[in-house]
């Protein structure tokens, strides 16, 4: 997963090596992006998907509870972003 990819040059990067099968690329709020940089309408990544944020083996090598923290905190700021956007919709 990559936080605020910029123009996708990240994503590319990355997925050029023959190991990485998938990559996400996110806002500070979890939301998913297009390649143009443009989220995609209620689709938020967290939990699971955020667990690369600091790499599968951390800093070098394993952290206790460093994938737990990454998911755990983006997961929050997604759900309070996608709060905001349904009480946005539904006050409109």
């Amino acid at each position: 997963m990559v936080i605020g990819g910029g123009e996708g040059a990240t994503v590319r990067e990355i997925l050029r090596h023959r190991s990485i099968t998938d990559c996400l690329m996110v806002d500070i709020d979890g939301r998913v992006l297009r390649p143009n940089g443009k989220p995609i309408a209620n689709l938020f990544a967290g939990g699971g998907a955020a667990a690369g944020v600091s790499g599968r083996t951390g800093a070098g090598g394993y952290a206790s509870g460093n994938g737990l923290l990454s998911a755990v905190g983006l997961g929050r700021l997604a759900g309070l972003a996608a709060a905001r956007e349904i009480s946005l919709d539904t006050a409109a």
